[in-house]
């Protein structure tokens, strides 16, 4: 562990103080000078890499505002040779008190040769590994109540570079700016808040950042016309050109806007707060239909058309700025849409643009825009990789299939809060997000209005960027059914929220959900305790490798399961299965490929006691290296069970067979490869039947082949491998048999001399 020892860290915030010259955009909307705060003393602690948690509190009149560490709070340190990055650390972690303005850091030695370092707060920043430098996005940010500053804890970017010594004082400057915005007489006709958009025109494009409010966070009424937000923002990156509009969008159950025009510009510098006051005069609240998106066009493709069908009619007048200083275009009511129609564009030059779409129907409940789809190509435009953010909630559509709406947008970073509140009659969120590989979180309540929604098949499939999933993400979708492969791919999740589908009652389907959370290390007891319906748990939690275990009574709930296979497949860090785990899925036909690759020792006896209609054990047990026994009885009320094909292929610690085991499986015909592969086996001649009865397959077209190929041969020379069942002397009764390779290179047993070459030993058909 490395120590940073006496180390200090300056800030510096603009605050409202008295006695403040002001910096005037009009006599509403005012900036305020910088204002350094006290020193902050970082000493040495023991820590690991956690969440970032830095308080900030603003100032009253005549007050400084200040930061304090929080516990958790976590720091990266850079080691620099010259301008070239050496290597980094983001584990150094606070130890002090929540609180205080000095503290303890400490996280993993760097030992590499360099000539100084570098030291970032937050540990979340995304390192340049080549130069050192650091970004934070400033998007995602989300406010709890009304004046809150919570949330930029985790929006605070702070450096220091050239340090020569660690263990003398350095400075930490914050490289970002907070925007408090005051404002008064919003009108009550907004209600329930959903976000707030800052959009100012650039000297680059009309730029847009937005703040989310957490449901409930605020509500405006007749007698609550207030608000003081706060929002961090990169200076550079909202500086207003000269002539330039500052604009404040307010959505919520309806959408209001606050523009004015700011003739000398504005520049804002690193390290200060800004305050914009409203209070609704010179700066009037009106009501708008307006939706915000931000896109990046490279200088290979410098088009972006906006996804409407092309075919079908505008249902209003239509306004957009595509954010570029271009002239608006408007489109009129009833227009036809084509692939040549005013929606296309094209940029001067390569950059980010946001773009703003203004509806002239400003009644939510009516049509405002037409479906927007960015999966699908507009002319020469390929959107998918060029939509940044979705900035505002989407203007109604009246759609109600939202399938693949998002697919494949791998650039699109972030979604506001009540995205789709506006779209309440959508049914079908299916692939809605797939593949959104940069998306990097989900907001609380994004479903919250969509509560007639059903399928949220694959919605969020491969977005493997997000870090958590919001607690009660599903809880108004009381109608929806299929959740197969949602949230397919999330390699970095190591949890599942309690409760996440406790509201989803008609829940049927939840086929490879949670496939490859390869984090995963447990799943909460009672995760599917409400969803009595399901009927598919196929690949739920397949090749989540770090799952060290299944929690007693999963599925009790689930009594019209029919479909188990492939369920905890690859789940290598599976030592072990609770006694009667299917003990209630009594219409369970299928556990193909159930605990394949599984780190299994032994099986509980009884497992499939009560799954009397199963009917494939195919690949079940293949591949658990560990496992070494298998129950006596362990098929025998699963009557109607035809296929075992590869059930315990490669288990390679197996040692034996219980006498009888197939004895009740009277209309099993498929046991390719079952026991292929398994080195360590000794066999019995009675493993088809208690008694070898002959006569067991007569009749009956069979699949044999493989079936006991190789088993043994890790035995010792010498070793017996047991007498295998003279499968070879059958009855067949005139069916055909797959026979091919079924003793290949089972030598060890002590009646390979008798296999036949059709079965693949050396004896030829007398």
């Amino acid at each position: 562990m490395k120590q940073i020892c006496a180390a200090s860290l300056t800030l510096a915030l603009a605050v409202v103080a008295s006695g403040c010259s002001t910096d005037d955009l009009s006599d509403t909307v005012r900036t305020l000078p910088d204002k350094q705060d006290g020193k902050m003393t970082i000493h040495a602690a023991t820590g690991r890499q956690s969440g970032t948690r830095v308080a900030y509190e603003d100032g009253t009149a005549g007050a400084d505002g200040k930061l304090t560490w929080q516990a958790s709070d976590c720091l990266t340190v850079v080691r620099m040779n010259g301008s070239n990055c050496v290597t980094h650390a983001d584990d150094y972690l606070y130890n002090g008190t929540d609180g205080a303005t000095s503290g303890s850091f400490t996280g993993t030695a760097i030992n590499n040769p360099g000539d100084s370092w570098t030291i970032y707060y937050p540990h979340t920043v995304a390192v340049n590994t080549t130069d050192g430098s650091a970004a934070l996005p400033m998007t995602g940010q989300t406010q709890t109540s009304d004046g809150n500053t919570a949330h930029l804890r985790n929006y605070l970017l702070l450096a220091s570079t050239g340090i020569a010594d660690l263990s003398n004082d350095f400075t930490l400057a914050m490289k970002n700016s907070i925007m408090k915005f005051d404002l008064s007489n919003v009108p009550a006709e907004v209600g329930k808040l959903t976000n707030l958009a800052w959009t100012v025109e650039t000297t680059g494009g009309t730029r847009c950042l937005t703040l989310n409010f957490a449901p409930g966070a605020v509500t405006f009424n007749a007698g609550k016309r207030t608000l003081t937000a706060y929002l961090a923002f990169m200076p550079e990156e909202m500086a207003v050109k000269a002539g330039g509009k500052f604009i404040v969008t307010l959505t919520g159950d309806k959408t209001y806007q606050a523009e004015i025009t700011i003739d000398g510009g504005k520049t804002y510098a690193a390290g200060m707060r800004y305050t914009a006051a409203i209070d609704g005069t010179s700066m009037s609240w009106q009501e708008k239909a307006v939706m915000a998106l931000t896109v990046k066009v490279g200088s290979g493709d410098l088009t972006f058309s906006i996804p409407f069908p092309t075919s079908g009619s505008t249902p209003a007048e239509l306004t957009v700025d595509w954010g570029d200083g271009t002239a608006l275009t408007t489109v009129a009511s009833g227009t036809a849409l084509s692939w040549n129609d005013n929606f296309n564009h094209t940029y001067v030059a390569a950059g980010t643009y946001t773009l703003t779409i203004t509806s002239g129907q400003t009644d939510k409940t009516q049509q405002q825009i037409p479906s927007i789809k960015f999966d699908s190509y507009r002319g020469a435009s390929s959107n998918l990789i060029k939509l940044i953010s979705i900035d505002t909630p989407l203007l109604n559509t009246l759609a109600t299939d939202f399938n693949n709406y998002f697919n494949g947008c791998t650039s699109l970073s972030s979604i506001p809060s009540g995205l789709f509140d506006k779209n309440t009659q959508v049914t079908n969120f299916s692939y809605c997000f797939y593949n959104c590989t940069s998306l990097s979180g989900i907001p609380t309540g994004l479903f919250d209005n969509n509560t007639e929604a059903t399928d949220f098949s694959s919605c969020f499939s491969r977005c493997t960027s997000v870090p958590s999933i919001p607690t009660g993400l599903f809880d108004k979708n009381t109608q929806a059914t299929n959740f197969s492969y949602c949230f397919y791919g999330w390699t970095s999740l190591s949890s599942i929220p309690s409760g996440l589908f406790d509201k989803n009652t008609q829940a049927t389907n939840f086929d490879h959900c949670f496939f490859g959370w390869t984090s995963l290390s447990s799943i909460p007891s009672g995760l599917f305790a409400n969803n009595t319906q399901v009927t598919n748990f196929s690949g739920c939690f397949s090749g989540c490798t770090s799952l060290s275990g299944i929690p007693t009574g999963l599925f009790d709930k689930n009594t019209l399961v029919t479909d188990f296979g492939f369920c905890f497949s690859g789940c290598t860090s599976v030592l072990s299965i609770p006694t009667n785990l299917f003990d209630n899925n009594t219409q369970a036909t299928s556990f193909r490929y159930c605990f394949s690759h599984t780190s299994l020792s032994g099986i509980p006896t009884g497992l499939f006691a009560n799954n009397t209609l199963v009917t494939d054990f195919g690949f079940c047990f293949s591949e658990c290296t560990s496992l070494s026994g298998i129950p006596a009885s362990l098929f025998d009320k699963n009557t109607l069970a035809t296929d075992f094909s590869s059930c315990f292929s490669e288990c390679t610690s197996l040692s034996g067979i219980p006498s009888g085991l197939f004895d009740k499986n009277t209309e099993a015909t498929n046991f390719y490869g079952c026991f292929s592969g398994c080195t360590s086996l000794v066999l019995n001649e009675n493993i088809f039947s208690a008694t070898n009865s002959h006569d067991r397959f007569s009749g009956k077209s069979m699949r044999f082949n493989k079936c006991f190929e190789n088993v043994g041969s890790a035995l010792s020379s010498g070793t017996s491998g047991g007498t295998a069942p003279d499968l070879w002397s059958y009855e067949k009764g005139g069916a055909s048999w797959t026979t091919t390779d079924c003793f290949k290179g089972a030598t060890h047993l002590s009646n390979y001399a008798s296999v036949l070459t059709a079965w693949g030993g050396a004896v030829s058909v007398p």
